[in-house]
């Protein structure tokens, strides 16, 4: 885990302590060692923080191309997200999705896309 995500990590399971009472119901049914795709709804821009703050081990979360500018696009290089274009999927996400898990790694998608 690099030092970056680590800290913003811990930052945010931090504060969705303190502010929301943050705490992890089930956590015996979740798929904690090797590989593992985890499919979430999107409800808020929050889930990919919220998500990230209870895995242990960094995550490869998958981002709309869009969000790949400025200050958020190198963070979102710097955790190793996967850029998605959504108005026109290829091969080529599939391809690195399957290549991460095949590499012992949890991949995050949001299988709708955008928020619900």
């Amino acid at each position: 885990m690099n030092w970056s995500y680590w800290f913003a990590r811990s930052l945010f399971r931090s504060l969705f302590r303190a502010l929301f009472g943050f705490r992890v119901i089930g956590r015996e049914n979740m798929v904690l060692d090797g590989p593992v795709l985890i499919a979430a709804n999107h409800e808020s821009y929050l889930d990919p923080l919220l998500i990230g703050a209870v895995y242990e081990q960094q995550l490869t979360m998958l981002a709309r191309k869009t969000l790949f500018r400025g200050i958020v696009g190198v963070l979102c290089r710097s955790w190793g997200a996967l850029p998605v274009d959504q108005e026109r999927p290829d091969m080529s996400s599939l391809k690195s999705i399957v290549r991460r898990i095949r590499e012992g790694e949890k991949v995050l998608m949001f299988p709708e896309g955008a928020r619900t």
